[in-house]
Order: structure tokens, then C-alpha cells, then sequence
């Protein structure tokens, strides 16, 4: 019985190593700490056809170029606060925000397309992350 197992399992191996894909070119890769690298995960639909990635909002340096604004309605800045209670990527009136209670861990990273680098504020009557003013 053990000399049938193995060529199945061999079978198997071979089967699930062969829908590999060997990246094309200008294929994005990841150098890993050791300098190895390794090619970055491309998200496909479900034809196997390669998805754009949500290149997320327009960077000017660390900061937002524009705001990102919610659908929450406010007056004032004081009525929106982050959505959630760390590194925020988007603002909502303050009653919907994750509130930041007393067991709130959160990393020390600094997230530039975040509230780390960009306040919440009342933006044409909209809460929205807002970019900072640049500095004179």
C-alpha cells in the first residue's frame, strides 16, 4: 500500500507547483531583509485576470494632496473625528468614530496617508482628512 501512496502524493506536489506563474516583465518584486526578493501579489478576478490595485489616494510628500472626504455632514471641525482609534484613513462624524478606550494598543508606525499625518476637519460641510497646510 505505501508504493500506492507515494505516486499520489507525488501527483498532488506536482499538480499544485504546476499553476504557477513565472512573473513578466516589470513584474513589481519585494527585496526581503536578507536581500532575496520575491514577487509581489497581484490580485486577479475570478478569470484569472489581473486587477488593477487601488493605488489608494495621491501623495504630495507625507501628506494628503486633496481631502478625503466622508458622507457625514458636520459644521464645524470639532463635530468629525477619526473613523477608527489608530492610524485612521478616513474621518466621520464624531458620534460614528471608533472610540479610544483604556486597553488601545496601537503601533508605532507613522502612516502618512493617515491622521498620523493629516488632521480631521469640516471640509465644505463634509468630515474629511484633510491635508495639513504646507509650511511657509
Amino acid at each position: 500500500m505505501r508504493f500506492l501512496a507515494l505516486p499520489a502524493l507525488s501527483f498532488v506536489l506536482f499538480a499544485a507547483c504546476g499553476n504557477a506563474q513565472t512573473p513578466g516583465p516589470g513584474t513589481p518584486t519585494v527585496t526581503l531583509p536578507d536581500g532575496g526578493a520575491t514577487v509581489a501579489p497581484v490580485a486577479v478576478d475570478a478569470g484569472n485576470a489581473p486587477v488593477q490595485a487601488d493605488p489608494g489616494p495621491r501623495m504630495c510628500g507625507c501628506a494628503l494632496c486633496e481631502p478625503l472626504v466622508s458622507e457625514d455632514v458636520c459644521k464645524v471641525d470639532a463635530d468629525c473625528a477619526a473613523a477608527t482609534a489608530c492610524h485612521a484613513t478616513a474621518c466621520v462624524a464624531k458620534a460614528k468614530a471608533e472610540p479610544r478606550t483604556a486597553n488601545t494598543q496601537c503601533t508605532q508606525l507613522f502612516a502618512c496617508a493617515s491622521v498620523d499625518a493629516n488632521p480631521c476637519g469640516c471640509y465644505q460641510g463634509h468630515c474629511a482628512l484633510v491635508p495639513r497646510p504646507p509650511k511657509p
